[in-house]
């Protein structure tokens, strides 16, 4: 990782994944982001979660406004949670699509070529003034015990968590990807199958906005501040949100009933019994046998630890379209 040696001002700084899988594939190429920022910008490339504040607080020092990040969903989470945590502020923050999993960039409209997006977003910048046109997008708080606290925008469990971590198994690519979801499906109706225990339910008590739910066994359980999840789903039903509050849905149903109204609940419909209607919260708590998934990021905790789900930041995401 290189440091800035120039001390002048900049506008624009670029933070690469070098692990990302458009980077290990040769899609990505610095020059050309090179030659949209020309002496304007910074463009960094890490490759372990300790490179992440050192490019942040160079930018900072650089007098960075618009902070892109180039990666999947899981950069972004965890880019995203160094700057919300620390003390480091940037005016806007535009994720660009770079990763398997692109659900961000899909939700706030920035879904195009990481290339031609931030050419974009240059071009629609006002250099003397340092604005261009945003909107606010909030972000989860997710804090489990005492631990310190993680920032994303797609919490889930249960079978999403299973699934995830099989897919972890062997190296990230589209490919494992479909075989995995494919896998998941079909194969957990197959007693003897490696997936036959993913889509079993698992025990969790939820307590939403101070009331408990009655059930204490769940499918799976989705909350987030996007409208749009993986593979384009929108579970939740729902368009508007009030500022503090996320999308919350819970599956009761057995594994049978999920693969009959897979499309259905893919659209946020056939919402009633026995499945929990979706919800807008302000707070919840989840007290589960089982780790959740982050943004496509797979975390593990201890059985019966207590996690709490809120909105604990906002984030100006530049608008290209309206």
């Amino acid at each position: 990782m290189t440091i800035n040696t120039d001390k002048s001002r900049k506008s624009f700084g670029l933070i690469v994944n070098g692990n990302a899988g458009k980077v290990k594939s040769g899609a990505y190429k610095a020059k050309d982001f090179q030659a949209i920022f020309r002496d304007r910008g910074l463009i960094r490339e890490t490759h372990s979660l300790e490179d992440i504040p050192l490019v942040l607080k160079e930018f900072q020092e650089a007098g960075i406004d618009i902070l892109f990040i180039y990666g999947g969903d899981g950069t972004h989470q965890k880019v995203i949670s160094q700057v919300v945590a620390s003390d480091l502020r940037f005016p806007y923050v535009a994720p660009l699509k770079g990763g398997t999993m692109n659900m961000l960039v899909k939700d706030v409209k920035l879904g195009g070529s990481a290339k031609n997006t931030a050419s974009r977003i240059l071009d629609l910048y006002d250099p003397i003034n340092k604005k261009i046109s945003s909107f606010e997008k909030p972000v989860l708080k997710v804090t489990t015990d005492s631990q310190q606290p993680l920032y994303g925008f797609y919490f889930a469990n249960g079978i999403i968590y299973n699934i995830l971590k099989k897919y972890y198994e062997r190296p990230s690519s589209v490919m494992n990807a479909i075989r995995v979801t494919v896998g998941g499906l079909f194969g957990s109706f197959l007693p003897r199958h490696s997936y036959s225990h993913h889509f079993e339910p698992s025990q969790c008590q939820v307590i939403a906005d101070g009331k408990p739910l009655q059930w204490d066994e769940y499918l799976g359980i989705m909350l987030s501040t996007m409208n749009r999840v993986v593979f384009g789903m929108t579970p939740f039903g729902k368009d508007s949100l009030s500022k503090k509050q996320f999308n919350f849905v819970a599956y009761t149903f057995n594994k049978r009933e999920l693969l009959c109204r897979f499309v259905f609940l893919a659209r946020g419909r056939w919402m009633n019994p026995p499945s929990v209607d979706p919800y807008s919260l302000e707070f919840a708590e989840l007290i589960c046998r089982s780790g959740y998934v982050l943004d496509g990021e797979v975390y593990d905790v201890r059985e019966g630890a207590s996690t709490k789900i809120e909105v604990g930041a906002y984030l100006n995401i530049p608008m290209i379209s309206r």
